[in-house]
């Protein structure tokens, strides 16, 4: 039983249950129209709350509209070399989970994960080169530890790949 249906079956008397129940109608149904056209997704994957719940909704709905068409899934993951271990550990473990579940539902998964060069990681720009910390107007590590690893990454998976969406 999907996620959805669980929901359901404890009622929609209950205003929160009703609201996630139209939310995760509403993925389901952007899920529904990607699919129709792709079968290679490209999944941004940082460890958060956010990104998380995506891919257990992604599961969910795989579950839920009973999809056996294969799909290739792509789980992109940003190591800044910068999280505290536990978080990159959990991340990490995580992907290893799903990936194990989507593959056990026939899907076949990839896991890639970025990495900024040491001469661009947060310590090294801050105590080796002087560099200030991060502020808003001076945001020089979104740059050097996210977009340029990522985008080298979505770079080589394109080539090899026609165009999967990026969600």
């Amino acid at each position: 039983m999907g996620l959805s249906r669980s929901l359901e079956l404890a009622g929609t008397d209950n205003e929160f249950n009703y609201t996630l129940i139209k939310k995760i109608n509403m993925v389901y149904r952007l899920l529904d129209k990607i699919i129709e056209k792709h079968k290679d997704l490209v999944i941004a994957y940082s460890g958060g709350k956010d990104s998380t719940l995506l891919l257990i909704l992604l599961f969910n709905w795989i579950v839920d509209r009973e999809i056996k068409e294969k799909l290739n899934i792509t789980l992109l993951h940003n190591d800044t070399l910068g999280e505290i271990n536990p978080m990159e550990f959990w991340a990490r473990s995580f992907m290893n989970h799903i990936s194990q579940k989507f593959e056990q539902l026939g899907h076949e998964v990839r896991i890639v994960i970025t990495t900024p060069p040491a001469k661009d990681t947060f310590y090294w720009r801050v105590i080796v080169r002087g560099y200030p910390a991060p502020t808003f107007n001076f945001r020089w590590c979104v740059k050097l530890l996210k977009l340029k690893p990522t985008s080298k990454s979505l770079e080589e998976i394109s080539h090899s790949k026609r165009t999967s969406p990026i969600i």
